[in-house]
């Protein structure tokens, strides 16, 4: 005789992940509001060459906890910037061709760093392998053991609440879309995608929607007409 559906091991599953996503959104909103219980911290996000091995950082901005630009920079590389690329972000050979390079700014992001931890970023795997690659082009170790990291990309999976099989895990959000939840759960304009200090500010204001959050335990729901208009699946964030 077969089971029925809320004895099956189906229904068990979903119940466990169920559960697991309400704990986990929890979590995710006291984590937010840890943070800006803190004197300080800031958010990091860069624009790069691409996303490969080789790719290295063109422009990079960190702001502060309230907003506040701590530095903004287009970035020379020691490559051309591939029109693939420059589609996704906009950014040319031309407008960087006489920026400073990745071994003049560091020494400056690296006092902020120091400064301002814990760090955000909206995807920190990505963004802390174009700091080591960027630096390793001029022989520089970053050590970036150094300095606290914290992902909201991964936290914002946690609260979203979307389950993915393949990787027995919750599935990652772009941050467009989070930021679109954001700002209307907050009532206010989001910012504009794929540079990097409308990106730091997008990333903020996520923050700020998951420490004020109060809503229902349930994952929000970016409009169809939103999602249908950014089917943007070619950067990593």
């Amino acid at each position: 005789m077969s089971k029925l559906y809320w004895q099956s091991r189906e229904y068990q599953q979903s119940k466990e992940k169920a559960n697991m996503s309400e704990n986990s959104q929890i979590e995710v909103i006291q984590w937010a509001q840890s943070l800006f219980a803190l004197p300080t911290f800031c958010i990091l996000d860069t624009e790069t060459t691409g996303l490969d091995d080789n790719a290295e950082i063109v422009e990079i901005a960190i702001i502060d906890k309230e907003g506040r630009t701590l530095i903004n920079q287009l970035v020379k590389p020691t490559q051309r910037i591939p029109n693939e690329v420059i589609g996704i972000h906009g950014i040319t050979d031309d407008e960087v061709k006489k920026a400073p390079t990745f071994k003049t700014v560091w020494p400056k992001v690296r006092k902020l760093l120091k400064d301002y931890q814990p760090i955000i970023i909206y995807n920190a795997d990505f963004d802390t392998r174009m700091l080591t690659q960027s630096c390793q082009k001029y022989g520089t170790t970053p050590k970036l053991e150094r300095f606290t990291w914290h992902c909201a990309m991964n936290q914002y999976a946690y609260f979203y609440g979307e389950w993915n099989d393949y990787w027995d895990g919750w599935k990652w959000q772009k941050l467009i879309r989070a930021a679109h939840w954001a700002s209307e759960y907050l009532d206010c304009e989001r910012h504009g995608a794929h540079r990097a200090l409308n990106d730091c500010r997008n990333t903020l204001l996520v923050l700020k929607a998951l420490a004020q959050y109060d809503g229902p335990r349930e994952k929000p729901q970016p409009s169809p007409k939103f999602i249908n208009a950014n089917q943007d699946e070619n950067v990593p964030f």
